[in-house]
């Protein structure tokens, strides 16, 4: 089906090419991040490179600083904006990069939601259907956009070494934070489905998954 014929929700739920493969709750959410995390595919593999890779930047950086010398109280205090104060900053601009593709993807109306309980956020389009090429847009662009930005500042010259290592841990921060997105586009890839399609419905605040090969569905 092409994607310009998908407009909303009730066109998939009545087109029997489709069939429901999956229905996630959003209270769920975290348990069903916590179990795709855990499963090999080539998305959670890159992942944990990209994770592992970053991390690494992270400890090894401060010996190239050695010849600067900064007081304990300076490197406590980067590494607090580094690790606290710049990942809380990124989480509207992280959200709003997933409202901005949704748009894109031609979304009439975004909505951010939250779980203050749970302590995690979300932007849904209610009841509008995206396909996989579109949901791995949006489900990746904020990794993409904020690490290229984090990780270009360093580049830049005359920036203080403790900023550069301030940049890094924020950086490895908001890649752990991406993991949801990640976990998703993984999901969705253990379908071998091209053609699958997901919508939010937030009257249910449940997320659906349609398949035309709902053999396919992983365990």
């Amino acid at each position: 089906m092409s994607r310009k014929v998908i407009k909303d929700s009730e066109q998939i739920r009545n087109n029997p090419q489709f069939k429901l493969a999956y229905k996630l709750v959003f209270r769920e959410i975290p348990e069903f991040v916590l179990h795709q995390a855990g499963r090999r595919n080539p998305v959670t593999f890159v992942y944990y490179i990209i994770l592992l890779a970053l991390l690494t930047a992270v400890i090894v950086y401060p010996f190239s600083c050695i010849h600067d010398i900064y007081p304990a109280g300076q490197w406590f205090r980067y590494a607090a904006l580094g690790f606290v104060v710049f990942p809380v900053l990124s989480i509207p601009v992280h959200e709003g990069i997933h409202g901005l593709v949704y748009l894109l993807a031609g979304a009439p109306r975004i909505r951010i939601g939250a779980d203050w309980k749970l302590f995690f956020f979300y932007i849904a389009a209610d009841r509008f259907p995206v396909d996989v090429k579109w949901f791995r847009r949006i489900a990746f662009a904020p990794a993409l956009i904020l690490s290229v930005i984090l990780l270009g500042i360093p580049l830049l010259p005359g920036i203080d070494s403790l900023l550069i290592w301030s940049m890094l841990i924020t950086g490895f921060v908001h890649f752990t934070m991406c993991i949801g997105d990640f976990a998703m586009a993984g999901f969705l890839y253990e379908f071998h489905d091209p053609d699958m399609v997901t919508f939010d419905d937030l009257s249910e605040k449940a997320a659906y998954f349609y398949s035309s090969n709902p053999s396919n569905i992983p365990e």
